[in-house]
């Protein structure tokens, strides 16, 4: 089977608190957890998700095969498998300026170097438990910030 990780990101008013979470689907077990920032965006919580989740798949078990990460953002998934190595290519610089996030990008291209990854765009709320719950997960992370 693999491992499998959802990720997911929010933000509150975006910019504001935002909140992500991360769950690891092996065949024998799952993990949950989250974090948040006080100022944030949702396209950074996003990508914070992932690489919490590579970091934690990397640290504890022994990739021997694909990781599949699943995410109802089209701007992860899309800027992961299609956009990565162009920036790269590029300096991490479009049109002579600095891509949005690039410091997250350019982590996650180092954290997925030599792992097999297949990024898998799923659709929010579509009843999908896992990504429901990452969904959930980091609102609520967002959400301890308003008080």
């Amino acid at each position: 089977m693999g491992v499998k990780l959802f990720v997911d990101g929010a933000c509150l008013n975006n910019p504001g608190p935002g909140g992500w979470a991360a769950m690891i689907v092996t065949s024998y077990s799952s993990t949950i957890f989250s974090g948040g920032e006080v100022e944030s965006t949702n396209n950074k919580m996003e990508l914070v998700s992932i690489i919490r989740g590579i970091e934690f798949i990397r640290a504890n078990f022994m990739i021997k095969s694909e990781i599949k990460i699943f995410s109802d953002s089209s701007y992860v998934v899309h800027g992961a498998s299609r956009w990565l190595a162009i920036w790269k290519k590029a300096q991490w610089k479009r049109s002579g300026k600095l891509i949005p996030n690039f410091y997250y990008w350019k982590e996650i291209a180092e954290l997925i170097r030599e792992i097999d990854i297949r990024w898998v765009w799923i659709r929010g709320h579509c009843g999908i438990m896992e990504n429901d719950i990452v969904d959930k997960v980091a609102k609520l992370e967002a959400l301890r910030f308003l008080n």
